[in-house]
């Protein structure tokens, strides 16, 4: 299984936190998640790298897109060409 997750400004709140914590505690033996940010202006790439950092089995899975504009998300749905052949790809936005 593929996730694949879009985020821009979603820090606020503590959102970025939930949506990794209901991706990563799902019970799929075998995932890889891409999260693609679209130039955010607050402090969701830092708290997701922070996240990540803290938790070093999940970095291992996940790779982090930092994209230069909104106009790149697209990048996201192509990203979805990354996963395996025949794998599960799931779509989520960071305010999931």
């Amino acid at each position: 299984m593929c996730v694949i997750l879009s985020t821009h400004n979603n820090a606020f709140g503590g959102q970025i936190i939930r949506t990794l914590n209901s991706i990563f505690n799902q019970q799929h033996p075998n995932f890889s998640v891409m999260i693609a940010d679209a130039d955010s202006s607050d402090s969701t790439l830092t708290t997701i790298n922070k996240y990540l950092d803290e938790h070093k089995d999940l970095k291992k899975k996940t790779k982090v897109l930092a994209l230069e504009s909104k106009s790149q998300a697209f990048a996201v749905v192509s990203a979805g060409k990354t996963c395996k052949e025949g794998s599960l790809v799931v779509m989520l936005d960071g305010n999931t």
